[in-house]
């Protein structure tokens, strides 16, 4: 440091005023068209599957069809959860920890369908009893 002179800090840039709607909204719209039409498509794909499994109970078929996307090992279409996880830079198995911890396995069908039956029953017994 030279005599009399002050050190000067590189201090990050902020980002938007979080109080600037308009300013964090051309933010969020720069990022977004940083990615390619390929990874748009990916991430499409993607974050389907997790609203899949968000939205839609254990026993259903969407449900289903999304944990068994987001649990296969396949490799082999740019669409396949290794793939597109490789296309958005991520870790495969560190997201399925994540979706394993936060969101039950899906139900065997055949329980589906004897939970199906016995409220049927159950209400058929209503009825005519």
């Amino acid at each position: 440091m030279r005599s009399g002179g002050q050190r000067k800090l590189a201090l990050p840039e902020s980002g938007p005023d979080p109080t600037d709607a308009s300013a964090i909204l051309a933010a969020h719209r720069a990022r977004r068209f940083e990615l390619s039409g390929e990874r748009r498509l990916v991430f499409a794909v993607f974050t389907s599957a997790l609203d899949d499994v968000r939205r839609y109970p254990p026993m259903s078929r969407p449900y289903h069809e999304a944990w068994e996307w987001l649990m296969s090992d396949a490799e082999g279409s740019p669409f396949a959860f290794r793939s597109a996880c490789a296309t958005l830079d991520l870790d495969a198995e560190a997201v399925r920890t994540r979706i394993r911890a936060t969101v039950p396995p899906p139900e065997p069908m055949n329980r589906v369908w004897a939970r199906v039956r016995a409220r049927g029953e159950a209400i058929a017994l209503r009825v005519l009893g």
